[in-house]
C-alpha cells in the first residue's frame, strides 16, 4: 500500500475560503431540447453545462459555438445565452452563485478573453458521474443532501478551473462594430418599447442600414431579436419566480395575455402554463 499525503497549506481557488454556493441542478434528455431556453442571461449567477451526448451549435455572448459531448460550457453573469441547436443534447447544467475567483468579477468563472466552452478530456467520467450524485441527491432530497451536493460542486469547479487554465483559449480582441453597439443598446433596452423607429432614432441610424447591419450581426431581424429576448426573459420568470402567467407577460412588455400567450407558444412549442409545470420541479416552492 502507498500512502500519499496532502498538503496542508493548499491555495485556496476563492478568496477568503468563501465558498460558492449551489442555486440550481438539472438534467435535461434529448426530449427536452424540443422546448429551449432561448435568449436569456442572469444577473445573480453563473452556469455550467456539461454535454452528455450530442453535437451541434451554441451561442454565447456575441459568438456562435460548435459544441459536441464533452463539451463544459460557461455562461457568467450577464454573459447572454441561446440554447437552441440544430441537433438535440443531454446535459447537466448547474447554476452557482456567491463565486468570488480571485482577479475576477463576482459570479465569473472565466476572464473575458478565454473562450466560454472547454472540453473534459480524460475528466469526462469523473464529471459525470459528480453530476450525476448531485442530480441524484436533489431528487431523492435525503437529509443533507444540500450539504452533499455543494461539497461535490467544488470538486467540479476545481476542475473546470483547471481545465481552463490548460486549454489556453483565448478569444481575439474584436473591434467594436456597430452591429455590437445596436446589439447592446437592445439587450439593455429589450424590456421596453421598441421597434425600428425608435432605434433608428435613438441610435442615429437610418431604418434600412440599422436593419442590415444588425441581420448581418447576429442573423436575426432587429425586431426578431427583440421578441426573443422577450420569451427568454419570459422562460426565466416561469422557471424562478411565482408570478402568474398574466403579471409575467406584462414584465415582458405584452399587456394582452392572449397575445403573449399566442407568441410564447409559436416561439417555444407550448403555452407558459405548460412550460412551468413541464420544467419545474414539484418542490420549487420549499426551495424558494
Amino acid at each position: 500500500m502507498i500512502q500519499y499525503f496532502v498538503k496542508s497549506n493548499y491555495e485556496s481557488s476563492f478568496k477568503n475560503n468563501n465558498f460558492p454556493k449551489l442555486v440550481h441542478i438539472c438534467k435535461a434528455k434529448k426530449v427536452d431540447n424540443k422546448f429551449p431556453r432561448i435568449m436569456h442571461m442572469h444577473k445573480d449567477m453563473v452556469e455550467i453545462v456539461f454535454i452528455k451526448e450530442g453535437s451541434g451549435i451554441h451561442t454565447i455572448g456575441n459568438n456562435k459555438y460548435k459544441t459536441k459531448k464533452g463539451d463544459i460550457l460557461i455562461y457568467n453573469k450577464d454573459v447572454l445565452h441561446d440554447e437552441r441547436s440544430n441537433l438535440q443534447f443531454s446535459t447537466y447544467v448547474c447554476g452557482i452563485t456567491n463565486v468570488k475567483i480571485e482577479g475576477l468579477e463576482e459570479n465569473h468563472l472565466i476572464p473575458d478573453n478565454i473562450k466560454p466552452i472547454i472540453s473534459s478530456g480524460k475528466y469526462f467520467n469523473v464529471i459525470e458521474n459528480i453530476f450525476k450524485t448531485m442530480y441524484s441527491e436533489i431528487v431523492l432530497n435525503d437529509k443533507g443532501a444540500e450539504e452533499t451536493c455543494n461539497y461535490l460542486l467544488l470538486t467540479i469547479i476545481s476542475i473546470v478551473l483547471r481545465l481552463i487554465d490548460l486549454s489556453g483559449n483565448k478569444l481575439e480582441q474584436e473591434k467594436y462594430q456597430l452591429g455590437k453597439r445596436i446589439k447592446k443598446y437592445i439587450d439593455d433596452n429589450f424590456l421596453g418599447n421598441l421597434n425600428i423607429k425608435t432605434l433608428s432614432e435613438n441610435l442615429g441610424i437610418s431604418p434600412y442600414y440599422l436593419i442590415h447591419t444588425f441581420k448581418n450581426e447576429t442573423g436575426y431581424s432587429p425586431m426578431h431579436y427583440i421578441i426573443n429576448r422577450k420569451i427568454g426573459e419570459a422562460q426565466n420568470l416561469l422557471i424562478n419566480t411565482n408570478y402568474s402567467v398574466a403579471e409575467i407577460g406584462t414584465i415582458v412588455g405584452y399587456d394582452n395575455p392572449n397575445y403573449f400567450n399566442m407568441l410564447f407558444t409559436k416561439t417555444i412549442g407550448m403555452s407558459p402554463g405548460k412550460y412551468r409545470k413541464y420544467f419545474v420541479s414539484k418542490n420549487f416552492k420549499q426551495a424558494k
